[in-house]
């Protein structure tokens, strides 16, 4: 079994991923501001702005419109199978139904999970799912009950790969103090002192 990464090991990844990737994540914030109209927008060299600078939101009507048209129906989940027996037959069959049918449901509001990863896709060219399972769901058997898929921003996503593989990835996220507390057991303030702090964030009081 593989051992757990320690802190400084993460520390150390997260550095190099953050240096490596620096150039994709500006891009993706440079798109970001010119969709929607942020920003100053470079003149060529020798031309001075003579008068109110004019952003055009084509892009974001065009991407609105593309992204609808992607996610009108629902998506249609399809799962190879290595072997060709009837009970491998049978069980592909049952994954393609039990996920067509959850992934459809995750797109509804609050979260229109499909839409902004199809969005991602467009726009910035990833569109990045994490899914996960409740452990505080009890009384049911439906496995769309206990399992969850959310979108990520890919600002805060440092994925490594080896070769085409991802093998692993960072989330830099901030999250209410109260369930950072409660999805790792932390009981208070100075119990949190144990835990090693990543470069670039504070360590605040308050819930």
């Amino acid at each position: 079994m593989a051992s757990e990464p320690t802190p400084d090991y993460v520390r150390k990844l997260f550095n190099d991923l953050e240096s490596e990737q620096a150039e994709w994540k500006a891009r993706i914030l440079r798109d970001r501001q010119q969709r929607y109209g942020k920003g100053g927008g470079a003149l060529p060299a020798g031309l001075d702005v003579t008068g109110g600078l004019v952003r055009s939101r084509l892009s974001w009507d065009f991407l609105y419109r593309l992204v609808g048209s992607m996610t009108g129906s629902p998506p249609q989940i399809k799962v190879t199978s290595k072997s060709k027996s009837v009970d491998a037959e049978s069980n592909r069959s049952l994954r393609e139904m039990f996920w067509t049918t959850f992934v459809a449901q995750t797109n509804g509001p609050p979260r229109m999970v499909l839409d902004n990863v199809a969005d991602g896709q467009c726009s910035e060219s990833v569109g990045i799912f994490k899914a996960g399972v409740k452990f505080n769901v009890s009384g049911t058997t439906d496995a769309t009950e206990l399992l969850y898929i959310v979108d990520i921003d890919p600002l805060t996503w440092y994925p490594l790969y080896d070769g085409d593989e991802l093998v692993a990835y960072i989330q830099r996220d901030q999250r209410p103090r109260r369930a950072v507390y409660d999805q790792f057991g932390i009981v208070d303030d100075e119990q949190l002192k144990n835990f090693p702090v990543m470069p670039g964030f504070a360590r605040e009081s308050g819930i």
